[in-house]
């Protein structure tokens, strides 16, 4: 699986159906008890199939079946040649480094100085994983290394990567955007633990960063890596992992899980679920903004729901595309419309009122009714330590919706076909969030009066002097000692 990430192509195993359907086998006679199938594979049909191995990022290395007869790249294998000269190894790497993909990667002991573990190697650096290539492959050499110094396989053995997870939030040293992220816990209990390790099984784990680790994964990249993207300074609120320029991102996407099934949901179960977290479905403001989500999206399988929907003048039947914060998407503004979109569709079908940002940072409008389910991309604004005047900031722009409130028409047609319904406009019915704080302040600018109004009516009622309390006070100050008596009961005291 290392060497497969160049193309991203998928490519033909070995392994294929019997031509009763009923067994699996691999053509040199293998024992077949391992599996690694993408998420709802294998699907059986009636056809003869043949199974293959994904190139995509987002898949890569799982297995999927299909129809023998559809084409893809493969993989051969051949025995070694203990007989055959060894081969002669190019002069790209350092000694005990490894070429892949225009990058060098070593896995060496850890010294005294951990520190200078990989710059002790004619300047390397400690590695950044930019793909699930390069783990696979980091991952075989840090097994060569534990099993060539002696580590068994049940010895956890560990290297040091070049990143570090801080308050949820991963980065590398480098300042490589993180489009991989394999950390098995990813929140920690302990804030210390915030420095990476490679495991031998590929996954990673968080430790204190003065924790003692057999080796370090290295690296000498001949190609500058991409950098995350500027960003402005702030913290990101908790639940929102992703930092962009002024707003950070919770990206609920379809991978290759068992759990990504729940992550699809309508777009208006999207801006349901985000208002609900304090934040709203995802506007793209600038093309920096375009830029950061599209690092983001080499983690997704399919398209995500956008934040821009189409508001239909009912009388005109005229549609105009909107941003949930309210702005208006205009010919000046910032648009990265597929071409050919949005498209406008004839009489008597129903409208396209939703958008998609596919996974080449498209934009698509599509239909916002018959179920139509994606993964989604809530945003929230940055938390600055201290506000303007040395308060706690607003969570929120001014305004910005706080509420679930705002929405496309869903299921409006062209003039000339059916009806419509309403999936929450700005219109629809209850009471605004003006309305809400007018009650609020008008009853907390009555409540003076009717206590004063109260006071009197008590007072006319007793004759103009309030009633003497039956419960009082007592202290005696050459004992230094105090009671309470209640006239109503001798017993109390």
């Amino acid at each position: 699986m290392a060497h497969m990430g160049a193309d991203r192509l998928n490519r033909w195993t070995g392994l294929h159906e019997e031509i009763d359907r009923s067994t699996l086998y691999w053509t040199d006679q293998s024992y077949f008890g391992y599996a690694n199938w993408n998420y709802r594979e294998p699907i059986y049909m009636s056809t003869q199939e043949c199974v293959l191995m994904y190139g995509d990022p987002a898949k890569a290395g799982r297995w999927n079946d299909e129809i023998c007869g559809n084409t893809a790249g493969y993989i051969c294998k051949m025995l070694k040649d203990e007989t055959a000269p060894a081969p002669v190894p190019s002069n790209k790497c350092l000694a005990g480094f490894h070429h892949l993909n225009g990058v060098c990667f070593g896995v060496v002991p850890v010294g005294s100085n951990s520190n200078t573990a990989c710059s002790d190697h004619n300047g390397a650096q400690f590695a950044t994983i930019l793909s699930p290539y390069e783990n696979a492959f980091l991952r075989v050499l840090l097994n060569n290394a534990a099993n060539e110094n002696s580590i068994g396989g049940g010895v956890p053995a560990q290297a040091w990567l070049g990143g570090v997870e801080t308050g949820g939030i991963m980065s590398w040293f480098n300042d490589c955007f993180p489009k991989v992220n394999n950390i098995v816990n990813f929140y920690t209990n302990n804030q210390e633990d915030n420095c990476i390790a490679l495991n031998r099984d590929g996954k990673w784990s968080t430790h204190k960063c003065t924790d003692s680790v057999q080796f370090a994964a290295c690296e000498k990249r001949d190609v500058p890596c991409e950098k995350s993207a500027p960003t402005n300074s702030g913290v990101c609120p908790v639940g929102f992992p992703d930092k962009g320029i002024d707003f950070c991102y919770r990206i609920v996407h379809t991978a290759a899980t068992a759990s990504a099934e729940c992550a699809k949901v309508t777009w208006s179960e999207a801006k349901d679920i985000c208002a609900r977290a304090g934040g709203s479905v995802l506007t793209i403001r600038t093309a920096e903004d375009q830029k950061i989500i599209e690092q983001y999206l080499e983690r997704s399988t399919s398209a995500l729901w956008l934040g821009l929907y189409e508001e239909v003048d009912p009388l005109t039947n005229r549609g105009t595309w909107k941003w949930l914060d309210d702005t208006v998407s205009y010919q000046g503004s910032y648009q990265n419309w597929e071409e050919g979109e949005p498209n406008v569709l004839t009489a008597g079908y129903t409208r396209e009122s939703c958008v998609e940002i596919k996974t080449n940072g498209k934009w698509n409008n599509v239909q916002c009714v018959h179920g139509a389910t994606r993964g989604y991309i809530c945003e929230k604004l940055k938390i600055p330590s201290t506000g303007p005047t040395g308060g706690p900031a607003p969570t929120v722009l001014p305004g910005r919706p706080t509420s679930a409130s705002e929405g496309p028409i869903i299921g409006t047609t062209v003039a000339g076909g059916v009806g419509s319904e309403s999936a929450g406009s700005p219109n629809s019915g209850g009471l605004g969030g003006g309305a809400i704080a007018g009650i609020v302040i008008s009853v907390l600018l009555l409540l003076p009066a009717i206590a004063y109004a109260t006071y009197w009516i008590v007072k006319k009622r007793n004759g103009g002097v309030f009633p003497r309390m039956s419960v009082s006070y007592s202290r005696d100050r050459s004992s230094d000692k105090a009671a309470v008596i209640d006239e109503n009961n001798d017993s109390f005291t």
